[in-house]
């Protein structure tokens, strides 16, 4: 039985930075421990941000990189954020 949470993201490219359309495209795969999307329904009645579109991609993101500093936790890239991210998911679930 699986522990976590299997989700795909995917971002795709509507425009260039001069407004000109273009199709890149990226999908990514990750496992979490959370329920995103029980998340992102309970920030749409208390988001965290004025701006409800903000606070959805700020959880998203989040959570993305959440899983990438706890699995790699002891790499030096790492090392002067840990702390700081540790405070700010204390922060958020206060």
């Amino acid at each position: 039985m699986p522990k976590n949470f299997k989700y795909r993201v995917t971002l795709d490219a509507l425009t260039d930075k001069n407004g000109e359309p273009c199709n890149d495209s990226v999908a990514v795969e990750f496992e979490n421990h959370d329920d995103i999307f029980h998340i992102l329904r309970m920030m749409e009645e208390s988001p965290l941000l004025p701006d409800k579109e903000q606070t959805k991609q700020f959880i998203i993101g989040l959570k993305l990189v959440g899983k990438v500093v706890m699995d790699n936790r002891d790499n030096e890239l790492f090392s002067d954020f840990a702390g700081a991210f540790r405070d700010l998911m204390v922060k958020i679930k206060s």
